[in-house]
């Protein structure tokens, strides 16, 4: 089995969800149609429902990630044998990582 996550629950990666909201704020202008420019600046720079939906989202994400000990404790629970191994990549554009955890039954 394998389980692949982009977020992680960590300090660094909750401080860079912060960051998230200010790309929006940044980057709207430039990918929205100019048909829906209004909409999107009333509700990016007027009343920020998107950055604050992108932070929400990204905090919430990051807080209920499973990391490795829950896999261990469940496997345990379920008294089955198993090897659980987490991997994580990191990169400019996300610090924090990319979390891949496999679980490889055994017997």
């Amino acid at each position: 089995m394998l389980i692949l996550e982009y977020v992680r629950n960590s300090f660094l990666a909750h401080i860079s969800m912060i960051f998230g909201p200010l790309i929006v704020m940044l980057t709207v202008p430039f990918v929205v149609k100019l048909r829906h420019l209004p909409v999107a600046i009333l509700f990016t720079y007027l009343i920020p429902i998107f950055p604050l939906m992108l932070l929400w989202d990204g905090l919430v994400s990051g807080l209920s990630a499973y990391n490795e000990k829950f896999f261990r404790n469940a496997i345990e629970d379920l008294n089955c044998h198993a090897e659980v191994s987490t991997n994580i990549e990191r990169s400019l554009l996300y610090p924090s990582g990319t979390v891949t955890t496999s679980i490889t039954l055994k017997g």
